[in-house]
């Protein structure tokens, strides 16, 4: 889609047009499943469960833009998408679990041998689709006054230069989780 606009060429527009109308199906809507009230990508087909570290307004914007039969829907994704971070990110560390229900709140069952109510290796991408949503877009203010700042004082308060590789939402540090170098994605947005 991107290289689509930026040079100009209606076949990439067209294949990204296609990508986008076959991504719909693994969404969720009120509609489709009454736990969530709002339009989600759906990770686990086969589970009623998320992982909210693929929801990505930013992108679901851009599709808005080009695909414009379902421009409508893709809006509605991004809006939504933004509202459940709201919900899904600890409201004094800003870290967002590894799975969550459809309502935003943590997973608290076991799934592929891990809790899935604790911040773990590709969590931080939360931080990442929030940035980036409000870098291009600027549509939420919640990304930029309350998620950054509190995201981002926790980080450089509890654990720089090093940071865990496993976490509890509140931030306490899971005893048999590894230091590892610090990840690039997570550091970053600090």
């Amino acid at each position: 889609i991107l290289a689509g606009k930026r040079f100009n060429n209606s076949s990439y527009t067209t294949a990204g047009k296609s990508v986008c109308n076959a991504m719909k199906k693994f969404f969720v809507t009120p509609s489709t499943t009454p736990a969530s009230a709002l339009t989600l990508i759906k990770f686990v087909p086969s589970m009623n469960i998320n992982d909210p570290s693929y929801i990505l307004p930013a992108f679901y914007e851009v599709f808005a833009d080009v695909d414009n039969s379902n421009s409508t829907f893709w809006k509605t994704a991004a809006k939504d998408g933004r509202a459940f971070f709201q919900k899904v990110c600890h409201p004094t560390t800003m870290l967002g679990p590894y799975l969550v229900n459809f309502d935003g709140s943590a997973y608290t069952q076991t799934f592929n041998n891990t809790p899935g109510n604790i911040y773990r290796d590709d969590c931080w991408r939360i931080c990442l689709n929030l940035m980036m949503d409000w870098r291009f877009n600027k549509a939420d203010a919640w990304q930029q006054t309350t998620f950054a700042p509190k995201h981002a004082q926790f980080m450089k308060d509890q654990y720089k230069p090093k940071y865990p590789e496993k976490m509890q939402l509140d931030g306490t540090h899971i005893s048999d989780a590894e230091w590892p170098d610090p990840c690039k994605g997570l550091v970053a947005p600090l």
